[in-house]
């Protein structure tokens, strides 16, 4: 566009009224004509097409400069849009051009005067390094969080001052709350720090929750292949592969042991904060209470305080009621104990004042399975009830034992000696005359070398005992031989054969320990012991001690009776 100068009008307004003045008429078309002849700044430009025909730097010709506010090339355009894209930059925004009418009109916001590309009505490319859109934005960062990929850093923007500078680091350019510095929120799957770090291992010590296996972490290249098992991921310190340290009631290696049962026998260790801690050596998973006992070796394994002292833990399937007289016995290859008691309870079975024998394999007593054997064995309630005292010795063949009955109306007592056999698995025994005498404190059992059972019962109230002898079949019926034994008032009594076959009577009496030696093959060795009449004895007094003591009513066994080797009655 061209527009007449003011100059130039002015000039032939001059011509004109210089007409006028000498009354000379001069037409528009001679005007006209004159405009298409007239250059008076003399640039080589007529005045129709020159936009300021006074001055000669401006015509159509002229080389323009841009943003000096004239429009010396007469293009007609805003002196301040060099790039003719419809926007000046900031700084002329509202400049006018001399010679431009509208000038001064432009928008502004350009920030690259020089490419017309480039102004606020572009569509900007990102990461192409320039800034078209005149955002002022750096062109790495499109999700404008301030952070740009590693792989811009450093990078300007053309058209962007001050870009270049932004720090690197950021996993996504895409999410505005993904880079370095943001808060991460655990166990979303999306590292928004962008810290390299598995979402899964909030203490990052290189193991994660079991629920969390496998679970991968946004932007994070080889997440989910951490090893599981953590228990808490809140501490670093814990996780399967620290140490742990024992009775700080931490598990620091997230094994799931109890950290006060270091030994791991399940049982804790009196350290332990509930106060219930019983293990007596924390370091040995063979040393706990109720564990069985190895006697000799100096360490108490069950710990009851005592390393030669066990619980039979065997027993707990039995319930008893006045247990009384515990006694032991072996053969070749089984340990047992019997027990008298008044009730016994046994699974579904119920013994009534019965005696029960419990055998241990003898190899491995506390670690071998469990015989029990109700030797003597009341299913319902019978007629008496036992007397202190039992007598009890095993055999390959047999279980052999006595015990003393006291019968319920009469309170006659007897002795019973009787067993089980091992091999028909039979019960046998039989009981001794019953007599009016005390119960018996003690009783006592032993088997001579011929092969008889002799068993005798004592008590210290009356001072009489009760003896009795059978053979082992014998006692399948009957018995062979019993009797009274007078002067045995003792609490406790014992039955040795040290010189078979004389036995010997050791008891507990008040003048201390007796010993009453017995014929074991007469048929009545007590009444033996006690008499004193030999043959052809009369009995007559005075009572001398000599041959011929006559053993009569009055011979009160004075300090003057010599007894003599030959005394037959002493």
């Amino acid at each position: 566009m061209t527009t007449r100068s003011p100059h130039l009008r002015l000039a032939l307004l001059g011509i004109v009224l210089t007409l006028l003045g000498g009354c000379t008429w001069v037409s528009s078309k001679d005007i006209d004509t004159r405009l298409t002849e007239v250059d008076d700044d003399a640039d080589g430009f007529i005045a129709k097409d020159d936009c300021d025909d006074s001055n000669p730097n401006f015509n159509p010709g002229a080389t323009e400069t841009w943003y000096d506010g004239f429009d010396q090339d007469c293009g007609g355009d805003d002196d301040f849009d060099a790039d003719h894209d419809g926007y000046v930059l900031d700084r002329f925004l509202g400049q006018t051009t001399a010679n431009v009418d509208g000038s001064g009109a432009l928008p502004g916001g350009d920030c690259n005067d020089d490419d017309s590309a480039a102004n606020p009505s572009m569509s900007d490319a990102w990461y192409d390094g320039v800034d078209t859109n005149c955002d002022g934005l750096d062109d790495y960062d499109q999700d404008q969080d301030g952070y740009v990929t590693d792989d811009y850093a450093g990078l300007p923007t053309i058209n962007a001052l001050g870009t270049g500078t932004l720090p690197s680091g950021d996993c996504d350019d895409t999410v505005g709350t993904v880079f370095p510095g943001s808060t991460d929120d655990w166990y979303d799957g999306v590292d928004q720090d962008c810290a390299g770090n598995d979402d899964y291992d909030a203490d990052r010590d290189g193991y994660v929750q079991t629920s969390d296996a496998g679970k991968t972490t946004t932007y994070v290249s080889g997440s989910g292949a951490l090893p599981t098992g953590d228990c808490d991921d809140s501490d670093t310190t814990i996780h399967p592969g620290a140490v742990d340290t024992w009775y700080d009631n931490i598990d620091s290696d997230c094994a799931g042991d109890d950290d006060f049962d270091r030994d791991l026998d399940g049982y804790q260790d009196p350290s332990a904060p509930d106060g219930t801690g019983s293990d007596c050596d924390d370091s040995d998973a063979t040393t706990f209470p109720g564990q069985d006992e190895t006697l000799d070796d100096g360490i108490d394994h069950d710990c009851d305080g005592n390393p030669n002292r066990f619980v039979m833990a065997a027993l707990d399937s039995l319930t008893w009621t006045s247990p009384h007289d515990l006694r032991f016995s072996q053969n070749s290859d089984t340990i047992y104990m019997s027990v008298a008691a008044q009730l016994v309870d046994y699974g579904a079975s119920t013994f009534y004042d019965s005696a029960v024998a419990i055998g241990w394999n003898n190899t491995a007593p506390l670690h071998s399975s469990t015989t029990v054997i109700a030797w003597l064995q009341n299913l319902v309630e019978p007629n008496f009830s036992l007397t202190g005292g039992q007598a009890f010795y095993a055999t390959d063949d047999a279980l052999v034992g006595a015990v003393g009955l006291d019968f319920d109306t009469t309170h006659l007592r007897a002795l019973r000696v009787g067993g089980y056999d091992l091999t028909s698995y039979v019960r046998f025994g039989a009981n001794s005359p019953s007599t009016l005498n005390q119960p018996f404190d003690d009783i006592a059992i032993a088997q001579s070398a011929d092969g008889f059972i002799h068993a005798i019962g004592c008590d210290s109230a009356d001072g009489t005992g009760r003896y009795m002898r059978a053979t082992r079949d014998q006692l399948a019926t009957s018995y062979d031989t019993t009797e009274d034994i007078p002067e045995l008032a003792a609490s406790v009594c014992t039955l040795h054969f040290f010189d078979d076959p004389l036995g010997t009577i050791v008891s507990a009496q008040g003048a201390g320990m007796v010993t009453l030696p017995f014929d074991a093959q007469s048929a009545t060795p007590f009444a033996d012991i006690y008499d004193c009449t030999p043959p052809g004895d009369t009995g007559t007094p005075p009572d001398t001690g000599t041959t011929t003591d006559t053993g009569t009513t009055t011979d009160t066994g004075t300090t003057t009776d010599t007894g003599t080797t030959t005394d037959t009655g002493t």
